[in-house]
């Protein structure tokens, strides 16, 4: 119940229903019965948190998510997926940190958090090339939030990519 909990707080978030969101995520934290769910739920919890302006609170949710995630050996074929939507939701919280830009609309370009564009730009060479649904989400919800940091000429989608994240903002 805690995963479904999780997920209709994320559709919360979605619609800018953030009270009720977080009143979900809390009943799926407290509902969580084993470590892999409470990892996959504090996940979720951060980005909220960094929907709502709350850097901090975020990172309180995804740095041990993270570490769960990362060393786990539960589960591999999920943990690693799991580990790489936190390593998004990372860079999200850390766009909040560093330029102020909550992670809701409306987002805005050109901003400067080189952490949280380190993390992106990582995270886009870690994701496989599997063509998954949730890879192929995960690449295009990591593209889209690197493209806030670039410049808007290097943001611009074209044929192929023509930028870098190692390119200096």
């Amino acid at each position: 119940m805690a995963r479904v909990r999780a997920r209709y707080a994320t559709l919360l978030r979605r619609l800018g229903l953030y009270r009720e969101a977080e009143e979900a995520i809390q009943r799926a934290l407290g509902e969580a019965e084993d470590p892999f769910t409470q990892a996959r739920v504090r996940s979720e919890a951060g980005i909220l948190e960094a929907a709502r302006g709350r850097p901090f609170e975020a990172l309180a949710h995804l740095v041990p998510a993270e570490a769960y995630f990362r060393t786990t050996s539960e589960r591999p074929k999920e943990a690693r997926y799991r580990h790489l939507r936190t390593l998004f939701r990372l860079g999200g919280a850390y766009l909040l940190l560093e330029a102020g830009q909550p992670y809701r609309p409306p987002f805005l370009g050109g901003l400067y958090a080189p952490q949280a564009k380190r993390l992106l730009g990582n995270l886009l060479e870690k994701i496989p090339e599997e063509p998954t649904e949730r890879y192929t989400a995960l690449r295009l919800d990591a593209a889209s939030l690197l493209a806030l940091l670039l410049p808007p000429a290097e943001a611009r989608p074209s044929s192929g990519p023509s930028w870098s994240w190692k390119t200096p903002i």
